[in-house]
């Protein structure tokens, strides 16, 4: 962006007590010219480790999701990525194009649910060898890879879809349940 078109993006904060909205305004491309399509906006909110967060919604670019420990969190994105490492907690996880990484360095045996949905993209599942779960895994229209292979992927009567239901060492409190419409899923077990 030019600096005349960087001055011209505005950003609106709102907060009412239990919310916060942001958005982003940038300045409509020019019909006729050519131009630079180039610059994102990058938000950065830092919120307490216990908070539940009931809906974060972006179109655009890309969920960060560390150490999460509330009651729940939503994140809904349009097109791009969402990265989540060590959140124990009640995940609902939606990426409409785009990458999902779930990812914990270590497991706690903590009662939790990890609602993952791709429409078309990837997810990648990255979880400790002693981690305690049960998993479920449904790919109608791509393949599925699980290093937690105690039991065979299984394709289902119609013969594309590809889904796993099984639990990974001895199950546990927490469930992880992973949908991509279009596009792979990867589990692998870190430190085997």
């Amino acid at each position: 962006y030019s600096q005349a078109r960087l001055n011209q993006i505005a950003i609106d904060v709102s907060t009412k007590p239990g919310a916060v909205s942001i958005t982003t305004k940038v300045p409509p491309q020019p019909k006729w010219a050519f131009s630079d399509h180039s610059g994102t906006v990058d938000c950065i909110i830092v919120v307490p480790a216990t908070a539940s967060i009931s809906a974060s919604d972006l179109n655009a670019g890309e969920v960060l999701l560390d150490s999460m420990h509330g009651r729940e969190v939503h994140a809904r994105l349009g097109d791009g990525r969402i990265f989540a490492r060590n959140c124990f907690t009640n995940l609902d996880l939606t990426v409409n194009r785009g990458t999902l990484t779930l990812a914990y360095d270590w497991w706690q045996q903590e009662k939790f649910a990890a609602q993952v949905n791709v429409g078309q993209g990837n997810a990648w599942l990255s979880l400790p060898s002693d981690a305690r779960f049960h998993l479920l895994a449904r790919a109608p229209h791509g393949k599925i890879a699980n290093d937690f292979n105690n039991l065979s992927v299984s394709a289902n009567s119609s013969g594309s879809e590809m889904k796993i239901d099984q639990t990974v060492n001895g199950g546990g409190a927490a469930t992880i349940n992973v949908r991509v419409d279009k596009g792979n899923i990867k589990i692998a077990e870190a430190n085997p």
